[in-house]
């Protein structure tokens, strides 16, 4: 019925239901959890608190063409959630803009030669990584 749960030893706590179509993206420390739309915005909840950050407004997370669940055959949307700081990183089309979850405003962004399709943050959020359809990988410093 599209309800999202989190299960742990303390019990059980609904975080509400997903959209027809939405995926799901977990940040690596398990701190946040992501509902990227078909629209592309996205909701991003703080998992233990069971609260809802600040959002990513529709049109700015692409779901990928190229990576695909390797399950259902869907597209993975270009959304990646640091660990350790409230931050994601949205690709869309040739440009990756870095959202603080907290304040929901865009921290930066960055422009590529062709489409991204994938983009990830280094262990302490310091570096994004980016790749592009055109084979290219960019190494970003986030200050």
């Amino acid at each position: 019925d599209g309800a999202v749960f989190l299960i742990d030893a303390a019990g059980v706590t609904s975080l509400g239901s997903v959209p027809d179509g939405a995926r799901l993206v977990g940040s690596p420390d398990h701190v946040r959890l992501a509902v990227v739309t078909k629209q592309g915005g996205a909701a991003v909840w703080d998992v233990a608190e069971g609260r809802r950050l600040a959002g990513i407004p529709e049109g700015k997370v692409r779901m990928s063409g190229v990576f695909q669940c390797n399950i259902l055959g869907n597209p993975l949307p270009t959304l990646s959630l640091a660990a350790g700081v409230p931050w994601a990183a949205a690709c869309r089309e040739a440009t990756v803009t870095v959202w603080d979850l907290e304040g929901g405003e865009p921290l930066g962004s960055f422009s590529a030669d062709s489409v991204i399709e994938a983009g990830a943050f280094d262990d302490d959020a310091a570096r994004l990584a980016v790749g592009t359809i055109s084979g290219q990988t960019h190494i970003l410093r986030i200050e």
